[in-house]
């Protein structure tokens, strides 16, 4: 196979191998998921670590409530303060629904992080498996955040994650392919200036 290592790889470039598994890590860091309700004015954001930590969520009042048959009159009220409005139990329920595939996900990465640094043959076909792994971890996950009752948007972290993952995968599968045909040039090459004139 094209990604077969000849020779001992230096533990910084195996480093480097790492670094989409890294990446997909910080984007935990990033919002996650977004949950609104129509016409409250509400929004309630959660990062994945938030996620992974269980910690309560809090709506915060990001616009003047609407009222009315539709959702753009506008409200006739008092107004309402804008900032923490209170604990969101909606959003606090999708969360905890997420969780047990934001840890998947997490410990997918970290064993792809620990397959990639050992020296070992196929890394590129095993760094493909990992990220599709994962990838497949964020769907369960954004598709525990859509069963939610109240309106829960992935967010930026989520769909980061998800543009790594899907550039490392294609990366690594042209890479694999582009090698595999060279070993067979090679191989033909060879097997050509062997053969008696």
């Amino acid at each position: 196979m094209g990604d077969v290592e000849k020779r001992p790889v230096p533990w910084w470039r195996r480093g480097i191998r790492c670094i989409p598994f890294a990446a997909v890590g910080l984007c935990f860091l990033l919002p996650f998921f977004t949950a609104s309700s129509c016409g409250s004015g509400q929004e309630t954001t959660a990062t994945g670590v938030q996620i992974l930590a269980g910690s309560q969520l809090i709506a915060q009042q990001v616009a003047q409530p609407s009222v009315g048959a539709g959702a753009d009159e506008p409200y006739s009220g008092p107004r309402v303060a804008l900032g923490p409005a209170g604990p969101d139990a909606q959003a606090q329920k999708a969360s905890d629904d997420a969780r047990p595939w934001a840890f998947a996900t997490i410990l997918i990465l970290i064993a792809g992080v620990m397959l990639t640094l050992r020296p070992r043959r196929r890394w590129r076909l095993t760094t493909i498996v990992v990220c599709v792994a994962a990838g497949a971890s964020l769907v369960a996950l954004v598709a525990a955040l859509s069963a939610a009752p109240e309106n829960v948007e992935p967010d930026k972290g989520v769909l980061l994650a998800f543009l790594i993952l899907f550039l490392t995968v294609v990366w690594h599968g042209c890479a694999l392919v582009v090698l595999t045909f060279r070993s067979a040039n090679r191989a033909n090459r060879s097997g050509s200036e062997k053969r008696p004139p």
